[in-house]
């Protein structure tokens, strides 16, 4: 699960007790060590929230951010 921690230790006890090596959804690109994952924000909603939150911490002018799962479906293409 991709999520935000706020110190080393609780990271650490996540890191020990996850398994997961790679982003859910699919794989849909792959050219010798780059893949590149389709994740659906429908299937995958908390997944989503969490790396919109994790993008909009590296954007200075956005003044909010709304993300209603609910609503909308959206892929993300991670590399």
């Amino acid at each position: 699960m991709f999520q935000v921690y706020n110190g080393g230790a609780r990271l650490g006890v996540h890191a020990r007790k996850c398994d997961r090596r790679h982003p859910p959804g699919r794989k849909a690109y792959q050219r010798g060590a780059h893949t590149i994952w389709e994740v659906d924000s429908a299937i995958d909603k908390l997944y989503c929230q969490n790396l919109s939150l994790f993008g909009k911490s590296f954007i200075d002018d956005v003044k909010t951010l709304f993300f209603d799962s609910n609503n909308c479906t959206f892929l993300f293409y991670i590399l």
